[in-house]
C-alpha cells in the first residue's frame, strides 16, 4: 500500500529543493526590496574607513571596518526576512495561512523551548540529545499546520512525538542533510563575500547582496524542508494507526 511507504528522503529534499525558488518568486517584490536593501547595506559600507578601528595583526594585514556595517545590516534584513519566508513556506501546504503577532511569539517561544531541551539534554548527555531533537524537531511545524485559533501545544507535541516513533533514523537523517546543505551554502558564500570587501571594498555593493540573495535562498530551504517533512511523516504515520486500529477490530 503507497500511502503506507516511508517518506522518502530523496523525493522530499528534491521537492523542497525545487520548490525554495518558487516561494521566492511568490513575493517577487517583496523580496527584491531585501536584496535592494542588501545593495544599500553594500553601499553604505563604503561610507566606512577601511582601516577605522583597526590595527594590523602579527601578519600585517588590517580588519577591514566595512564589514562591520554590512554584517549588521545583512544579519538585521536576514532576521525580518525570515519572519516572511517562514510564513509563506507555511502557505504552501495551507494557503489561508496568516502569521499573526500571536502565531509569531509562539513560534519563537517553541524554537527557544526546543533549543533549551536540546541544550539540556546534551549537556546531561550526548546520546539523549541526539535522540530528542529529532523527535521535538516538529513540534513548531504542527503548531503552525495546525488551527492557530486552537492553540493546543500538548497536542503538536504529542504528534511530534508520535509521528517519529518509527521514523527516527530517516528524520535525523533529514534534518542532518538540510541543515548540512544549507550551512554549507551559507558559510561559503559568507566566507568569499567576506575575503572580497576585505582586500577590495567596493566589492561589498555586490558582495552583500550576492550572500543576501544566497541566504534568502537557504532559509526557504530549510524552512519548506522542515514543513514537507512534517507533513510526510504525519500522512505516514496516520496510515499506519489507521491500518493497527483496523487489524484490531
Amino acid at each position: 500500500m503507497r500511502s503506507m511507504e516511508t517518506p522518502s528522503i530523496t523525493a522530499i529534499f528534491s521537492k523542497t529543493w525545487a520548490g525554495a525558488p518558487a516561494i521566492l518568486r511568490s513575493r517577487p517584490k517583496l523580496y527584491w526590496g531585501f536584496l535592494g536593501g542588501g545593495l544599500i547595506a553594500g553601499a553604505l559600507s563604503l561610507l566606512v574607513p577601511a582601516n577605522a578601528f583597526a590595527q594590523a595583526n602579527t601578519s600585517g594585514i588590517q580588519f577591514n571596518a566595512a564589514l562591520v556595517p554590512a554584517g549588521i545590516c545583512y544579519a538585521l534584513l536576514i532576521g525580518v526576512a525570515a519572519y516572511f519566508i517562514l510564513a509563506d513556506a507555511v502557505r504552501s501546504i495551507v494557503p489561508a495561512f496568516r502569521m499573526t503577532l500571536q502565531v509569531f511569539v509562539i513560534t519563537l517561544l517553541l524554537n527557544m523551548v526546543y533549543s533549551g531541551v536540546v541544550q539540556a539534554a546534551l549537556y546531561c548527555l550526548v546520546i539523549p540529545a541526539f535522540y530528542v531533537a529529532p523527535k521535538l524537531w516538529l513540534l513548531t511545524p504542527n503548531f503552525l499546520l495546525s488551527d492557530p485559533e486552537k492553540v493546543d501545544i500538548l497536542s503538536n507535541l504529542s504528534h511530534a512525538w508520535r509521528d517519529t516513533n518509527n521514523l527516527y533514523w530517516p528524520t535525523l537523517g533529514f534534518m542532518i542533510l538540510t541543515g548540512f546543505v544549507s550551512t554549507l551554502i551559507q558559510v561559503a558564500m559568507l566566507c568569499i563575500a567576506a575575503l572580497a570587501i576585505q582586500f577590495f571594498t567596493p566589492s561589498a555593493i555586490v558582495m552583500v547582496p550576492l550572500a543576501m540573495a544566497s541566504s534568502l535562498f537557504c532559509l526557504a530551504f530549510v524552512y519548506l524542508g522542515w514543513i514537507n517533512w512534517s507533513v510526510a511523516i504525519r500522512k505516514h504515520a496516520d496510515a499506519l494507526v489507521g491500518v493497527v486500529a483496523a487489524v484490531a477490530h
